[in-house]
């Protein structure tokens, strides 16, 4: 929480400040956010990835939020164990994303979304298109004098990984957010 609130306080300063995950602009997480209303109302969304929350529970979080135009969520809280992390976040509409990481499985980045109407899994496997993107949007950003992602979205992410941390170090205990 220190180093979000230095960062805070660099951008409050008028600091250029432009940090996010490749995933957010992954042509598999854009594709499904072009058709985002045929899912109607979401209930639940899963995601499953290689490793641990703390180097990659922020990949998974930004490819989600970045799909629902970067919500706030509610709650945060971990389920799991070391090595086989779960965590469970609430937002205030009632949708459930949960997140499932594990260094002991092969290497994958994918996300289903249930809505009312739809259903669907994603697999983002084209990572060069996606880091190519994100350099193209820092590259525009640096054109433009001023950060393209708002660091609105990057201090809600952060603030996020790090409720999971707390609950997690905490035994599970429900984070508000």
């Amino acid at each position: 929480r220190a180093d979000l609130a230095w960062f805070s306080a660099m951008h409050d300063a008028g600091k250029f400040i432009m940090s996010c995950s490749s995933t957010r602009y992954s042509g598999e997480c854009r594709g499904v956010k072009a058709q985002l209303a045929a899912y109607g109302k979401l209930e639940f969304i899963t995601c499953v990835g290689k490793n641990d929350w703390a180097k990659y529970g922020i990949h998974r979080l930004e490819s989600v939020f970045a799909l629902l135009d970067d919500p706030v969520a509610e709650s945060i809280q971990a389920l799991g164990d070391d090595g086989k992390e779960l965590m469970c976040i609430r937002f205030k509409d009632g949708l459930l994303l949960t997140i499932h990481l594990s260094p002991d499985i092969v290497g994958t980045a994918q996300f289903s979304i249930f809505g009312r109407n739809k259903w669907n899994l994603v697999e983002i496997t084209n990572s060069y298109a996606m880091f190519r993107q994100n350099i193209v949007e820092f590259v525009r950003s640096v054109e433009e004098g001023r950060p393209r992602l708002g660091f609105k979205k990057t201090y809600n992410l952060i603030h996020t990984l790090i409720g999971g941390l707390e609950s997690k170090r905490d035994g599970g205990k429900i984070i508000k957010l």
